[in-house]
């Protein structure tokens, strides 16, 4: 059975059977399905094991950068999702790892 290759609601990929509806879809070989659904979870564990308040924030930039009225706003979003990362053991994790020049380990807080 084909499948098909799409975002989710939560921003990761994920492969579904192709007779279903999907937006932002690309059809998949299906010889190729099972490599790229390899692909998708080593790109979705990486994701996992990365500073996901970052990344959740980063995401809620992105979206709001279409919305800003001005780039004060958006700097003032940006200054307020800083904020909101400082405050996060990931955040002490990559400084350190960065001073330290090693490769951070954080715990997705």
């Amino acid at each position: 059975m084909d499948r098909i290759a799409y975002w989710d609601k939560f921003g990761q990929p994920e492969l579904v059977p192709a007779d279903g509806i999907v937006f932002n879809a690309w059809w998949v070989d299906p010889e190729l399905a099972e490599e790229l659904e390899a692909e998708v979870m080593k790109m979705a564990e990486r994701f996992a094991k990365g500073p996901t308040t970052a990344y959740a924030n980063t995401k809620a930039l992105i979206n709001h950068s279409f919305e800003s009225e001005n780039m004060a706003a958006h700097l003032s979003a940006e200054h307020a999702a800083f904020l909101r990362c400082a405050v996060k053991d990931d955040f002490a994790e990559g400084v350190a790892a960065f001073v330290e020049k090693r490769r951070p380990e954080f715990k997705g807080d």
